[in-house]
């Protein structure tokens, strides 16, 4: 086989990344989504779900709808795009939506003193392993890493009370695109 092969010919599994790479023209119906979402007027939260299998373009058509929202929806609508893939438990899901929706919106979830309470508990627990002449001094700064690392939880509850707080503070259309869901190992 002689002669120069065009790149165009060709294609991966890859989902696309913009309009013009839709040779399946899942556009049109990835837009008539984003315009159904943006001309919602009511407040409540509604699902909307894109099924199929396996290599069916459902992150292509997740792409090609954000694309639409983020064009059309102008300053009012805030995307905010969420992957679970790798998270394996329940607490780290919820805490790792709430602080993507959070960073989305500009916010930042933990309070200065919880941020300051977890760099003491994270650098006191490195000191702590250290061996020290004194049992004493091994064991206050095991303790102190005990109480920083109480000082530096936050609930669940409270997460999602502040994005709360946030979302209505904000007053605008936050659309929340949730790829990979069914790849969840908390889900099986």
């Amino acid at each position: 086989m002689t002669g120069k092969i065009k790149q165009k010919e060709f294609y991966t599994d890859e989902p696309i990344k913009n309009k013009s790479d839709d040779i399946f023209e899942r556009n049109s119906f990835a837009k008539r989504i984003a315009e159904v979402i943006l001309q919602r007027q009511e407040t409540r939260c509604f699902t909307v779900g894109v099924y199929g299998a396996w290599g069916d373009g459902k992150t292509s058509t997740l792409r090609l709808i954000e694309i639409t929202l983020n064009k059309e929806g102008k300053d009012d609508t805030i995307v905010v795009r969420f992957n679970p893939w790798r998270i394996s438990s329940e607490e780290g899901l919820l805490s790792g939506f709430f602080q993507t929706l959070a960073s989305a919106l500009g916010k930042k979830l933990h309070t200065i003193k919880e941020r300051i309470f977890k760099t003491i508990a994270d650098y006191g627990e490195a000191v702590s392993s250290v061996t020290f002449p004194s049992k004493t001094v091994s064991g206050a700064a095991g303790g102190i890493v005990q109480l920083m690392k109480g000082q530096a939880k936050v609930t669940l509850e409270t997460l999602k009370n502040r994005v709360e707080k946030i979302l209505i503070e904000e007053g605008k259309r936050v659309v929340v695109i949730i790829d990979d869901i069914d790849r969840l190992s908390i889900l099986r």
